[in-house]
């Protein structure tokens, strides 16, 4: 699986969240409303999470 296209959606100056997203895998799978969130002991590390609205869990995609 390759990550094809990532096109960013909204950013945000203050808070830990930084982003949201939209990520395309193979140009056939894409995943929205992708959260990318800073690290806050470590300035420089980011994390990319999925919310499930319906079940009220956090998935944690990926540390970029």
């Amino acid at each position: 699986m390759l990550i094809t296209e990532v096109k960013i959606r909204k950013t945000f100056t203050e808070g830990t969240l930084k982003a949201i997203v939209s990520i395309t895998i193979d140009n056939s799978l894409t995943f929205h409303e992708i959260k990318a969130i800073q690290d806050i002991v470590q300035m420089n590390d980011f994390y990319l999470f999925v919310i499930s609205l319906k079940s009220s869990i956090m998935f944690l995609i990926c540390n970029i």
